[in-house]
């Protein structure tokens, strides 16, 4: 489910990655995963949503560099 939703995210299927990535999310809880969660949700519109992901994601992990993993693009 996480190499699915990778794949979506990377070729901008973003509704496809929200779907893989909030399924992966029930069996691991992984910072990248939530960030790539957030980065879905914000594609898809659900722009409230990726913020209380990323507020949730730095509850967790404080120090979590966003600067690492992929970024909001213009489409």
């Amino acid at each position: 489910l996480c190499q699915q939703g990778h794949q979506a995210l990377k070729f901008l299927n973003f509704p496809q990655a929200v779907q893989n990535y909030e399924e992966a999310l029930m069996y691991r809880e992984e910072p990248c995963l939530f960030h790539n969660f957030a980065l879905a949700l914000f594609h898809t519109g659900r722009t409230d949503d990726a913020i209380k992901i990323w507020l949730r994601l730095l509850a967790r992990e404080p120090d979590f560099d966003f600067t690492t993993l992929g970024k909001i693009i213009a489409v």
